[in-house]
């Protein structure tokens, strides 16, 4: 049984606009009995309805702190990615393989920053195998994070196409993942075994390999 003085204190909390957890914790009474008190006041429904709106809005706050949070987070991530990036670069700048690698990257390689695809196509298997062998000795890939499609043409067999691949590139059968066929206008065979790509999904291997093709064009082109 709460005394008169009690419930006047909390009267006076709730008037000033503070939630039943607010007051319930300042004078210990239960919600379900300040509830009780309250409930067909117009003005604790007011109150209980702008608490409401100002507990969204410190909701919205707190997300909008969390993603802005976040995101430096990551940006720090990236630079960091970048510093380390020259630092490789300084490592590796002539290392054949590394150079051929970003020079296969430079010409062939998807630019988009944002998608954080690592992702090459050819017709050529020795670009394929050379750019698998980059990833993997050089970018430290492991071989089960790197995926393979072929892009074929309707007169194509996928079964041949994907035979010749394999055994050109190097590439594990398990490895590949669901072709894409192209019905072009002319029904005649553009190659002869497909456009095979590669690719691994890391946004920050990508924010290295596209500053090494930025250090690399410096030091052709300078």
């Amino acid at each position: 049984m709460y005394t008169k003085e009690l419930k006047d204190r909390a009267l006076g909390l709730r008037i000033k606009g503070f939630s039943y957890s607010y007051i319930n914790k300042k004078l210990s009474i239960s919600k379900s009995s300040l509830s009780y008190w309250f409930k067909n006041d117009k003005w604790s429904v007011v109150v209980r309805e702008r608490n409401i709106l100002r507990n969204r809005s410190r909701s919205k706050r707190q997300i909008h702190n969390l993603i802005k949070a976040r995101r430096e987070k990551l940006m720090a991530l990236y630079e960091g990615a970048k510093i380390e990036a020259h630092k490789d670069f300084q490592r590796h700048k002539n290392n054949l393989l590394f150079s051929t690698g970003i020079s296969i990257y430079w010409g062939e390689g998807d630019k988009n920053w944002k998608n954080g695809i690592v992702r090459i196509s050819n017709i050529d298997p020795k670009m394929i195998a050379s750019f698998k062998k980059f990833l993997l000795l050089l970018c430290r890939v492991p071989n089960e994070k790197i995926s393979y499609w072929l892009l074929l043409y309707p007169d194509l067999k996928e079964r041949t196409c994907k035979a010749y691949w394999m055994k050109c590139a190097n590439i594990p059968k398990e490895s590949f993942k669901k072709s894409i066929v192209i019905n072009g206008r002319h029904k005649i065979k553009r190659v002869r075994f497909g456009v095979c790509g590669i690719q691994t999904n890391n946004k920050y291997l990508k924010t290295k390999i596209l500053t090494w093709i930025d250090l690399l064009s410096q030091r052709i082109v300078l």
